[in-house]
């Protein structure tokens, strides 16, 4: 059976909408390595820039990952009012609040705030007291999460729940470059500059390819859904199965 997102890259010009972000997101990641070869050679130029780094806050490449994110949460937006189903809210707000994370580095601040009081951790690790506090909030973070989504598949029908556990997986691999790589990041990356970089980079990298494929995605759910779908049992066509052209009523 084939599977909602391969279904969804059938829509016209959504393979193209995910090439063209592949394509930046491998600009930025070759302009991150001009600024790290400079920085390794002790050059100063063109691409010494720390906003060419993906691991800059704020920097380009980060600037690019809000856009996509943003995009991710408005397409969703545009589900839930075509289709009515609440799973949709749930995912855009979802995909807000990893922007509201990101852009405001919440867990970070929340991990500097609650270090100074919990210095007795380092003789775990260095960065104990600031990791573990990160994972504390980071974990009420997703079980506020996954309790929206929870209640959103579930006031949903089928139908819906299967495309939107497509998301969750997206989600979930997110997830995993922006928490648990970045754990071992804060970890690992104190080891030496060499180390630090390589976490850094596969952790910023992996978040900008897998919010490219989300945004390809919601997209695809977007132009889908192309006339609001009408309550089942009356008459009039909805929303043609994925990848089938719908007629306008």
């Amino acid at each position: 059976m084939t599977t909602v997102p391969r279904q969804f890259f059938g829509i016209p010009g959504i393979a193209l909408l995910l090439g063209s972000l592949l394509a930046l997101d491998g600009m930025f990641m070759l302009l991150h390595g001009m600024n790290v070869l400079q920085e390794y050679l002790g050059q100063s130029g063109a691409f010494s820039d720390r906003r060419f780094s993906i691991e800059q806050d704020g920097g380009f490449a980060e600037q690019y990952e809000y856009a996509k994110t943003i995009a991710c949460s408005l397409f969703l937006l545009g589900c839930h009012r075509r289709t009515g189903q609440p799973v949709y809210l749930a995912l855009a707000a979802t995909f807000a609040l990893a922007l509201l994370d990101n852009a405001l580095r919440l867990h970070e601040q929340v991990g500097e705030l609650a270090a100074p009081s919990l210095q007795s951790l380092r003789q775990l690790f260095e960065s104990a007291p600031e990791a573990l506090s990160e994972m504390a909030f980071l974990l009420v973070l997703g079980l506020l999460v996954a309790g929206g989504l929870g209640l959103g598949f579930a006031k949903s029908t089928q139908r819906h729940r299967i495309i939107g556990a497509s998301f969750v997986a997206v989600l979930i691999v997110l997830g995993g470059f922006g928490i648990a790589i970045d754990l071992l990041h804060s970890i690992a990356g104190r080891i030496n500059l060499k180390v630090d970089r390589v976490f850094g980079f596969i952790e910023d990298g992996g978040e900008l390819v897998v919010l490219s494929l989300a945004c390809a995605m919601s997209c695809a759910a977007f132009l889908h859904f192309r006339a609001p779908e009408r309550p089942y049992g009356t008459k009039g066509l909805g929303p043609s199965p994925i990848g089938v052209r719908a007629d306008r009523p």
